[in-house]
């Protein structure tokens, strides 16, 4: 799209945008935001594509939307598919007007969609809670996504993990990637093999990749480039205490993989042995494995969290690894180092169904709703940026024993 049309179009939603606004020049209910596929191109592949399809939030009214066309002179007639079909520049653009009732063949709760945060550092972002980018064609352009846009696009596109199609970002500099060449080949097949150990132990249903790994199949098709390992996840809700060790027995069970035996299996390269719970269960929380090493074999490690319920959240933990102020400052989260662990939620739903795909011709599992879940572990994840899943929710454990007293922030 050249710079002129796509300059008119976003001049045109920003004046929309203004006129929804209130005398205390705020509006109801939000703003203007790129939607539907319009929406999956920017977030995956970072480019506006046409037709260009825009959702408004608001108490905008449909006559006075129309009047405001008028008066543009932007042409506009009633879709079958949206409320309205605009031309402007010769551009076609589809819009949807959302409101909590009463108007649109389309309705989306505007409170799953707007969710007010404070100003991010590297992207600046509405105080009406969608994200502001900046995209560069011979101009700079600002684009508004919904802040939740991975959530938006699990109730616009189901299954859009599937039907997005990855282009080869311009400026990812591939010798500062990881997962390339021999390494990328060894990931995969650490990817099978782990899949492989979960269907002995019966519960391949709930291994599911998860975090950095999960973000790169999202956003990349691949692997992202600032990623050193794999991340598994199981969730334990679905599987028994037998499974479960069964599922690491033969994580360590001695196998013969292109003529090589490897003694401690899939422990071989990289052996973190399970950290588990100090209660009368025992049950594992996370452990680290690799058949081969990472130097001298181009080898991956990968590992594998087991996620568990506790009030309205999904938990993850390395149980007492996590209890250090590099990582959880403790006047934020108040413990003082006694502790049994301390864990990061996600809440409870988010990783109920799982779906099954190929990756790179590997059968792997993912969470139905991926993009909620990468909303909740990385928000703003359409921008590549460095660091560890969010810490929005927070549980200090003093004693597995007592559930009654794990204090949740």
């Amino acid at each position: 799209m050249d710079d002129r049309a796509l300059g008119q179009i976003i001049t045109f939603f920003e004046v929309v945008n203004g006129a929804s606004m209130t005398r205390t020049n705020r509006p109801p209910m939000g703003v203007w935001f790129l939607e539907k596929e319009s929406l999956m191109e920017f977030v995956i592949n970072n480019r506006v594509i046409t037709p260009i399809k825009i959702g408004i939030t608001g108490a905008l009214d449909p006559k006075a939307f129309e009047k405001m066309c008028e008066n543009f002179r932007v042409g506009f007639e009633e879709g079958r598919k949206c409320n309205y079909i605009l031309k402007i520049e010769s551009q076609t653009v589809y819009v949807n007007l959302y409101q909590d009732k009463g108007f649109g063949k389309l309705i989306i709760a505007p409170k799953r969609i707007i969710e007010t945060i404070n100003t991010r550092r590297d992207m600046s972002m509405s105080r009406w809670g969608t994200w502001k980018y900046k995209m560069v064609y011979n101009k700079w352009f600002e684009l508004s996504i919904p802040y939740k846009f991975g959530t938006v696009l699990d109730m616009q596109i189901p299954n859009w993990i599937t039907k997005v199609k990855h282009i080869e970002k311009e400026n990812l500099n591939k010798n500062d990637s990881f997962f390339i060449g021999k390494r990328a080949e060894n990931a995969l097949e650490l990817m099978a093999l782990l899949r492989s150990c979960a269907t002995v132990a019966g519960i391949e249903k709930y291994l599911f990749l998860g975090f950095g790994t999960l973000l790169g199949v999202a956003r990349e098709g691949g692997f992202i480039p600032n990623d050193r390992d794999l991340d598994h996840c199981v969730a334990g809700e679905y599987i028994t205490p037998h499974q479960e060790e069964k599922f690491l027995q033969e994580i360590a069970r001695s196998r013969t993989i292109d003529g090589k035996t490897y003694s401690k299996g899939l422990y071989e390269g990289r052996c973190r042995k399970p950290v588990r719970r100090r209660d009368e269960g025992q049950r594992f929380l996370w452990t680290s494995c690799g058949h081969k090493k990472v130097h001298g074999q181009k080898g991956v490690k990968s590992c594998i969290w087991k996620f568990f319920k506790h009030e309205k959240y999904d938990w993850h933990s390395k149980g007492r690894r996590w209890i250090n102020t590099r990582k959880f400052d403790y006047q934020l989260y108040d413990y003082n180092g006694g502790e049994d662990a301390i864990a990061k939620g996600i809440p409870t739903g988010l990783l109920d169904q799982f779906k099954e795909i190929k990756f790179h011709g590997v059968t792997i599992n993912i969470p139905k709703r991926v993009g909620a879940c990468l909303d909740e572990w990385y928000p703003g994840w359409a921008r590549p940026k460095k660091g560890a899943s969010a810490k929005k929710h927070v549980m200090v454990i003093p004693d597995w024993k007592k559930p009654n007293g794990w204090k949740v922030y």
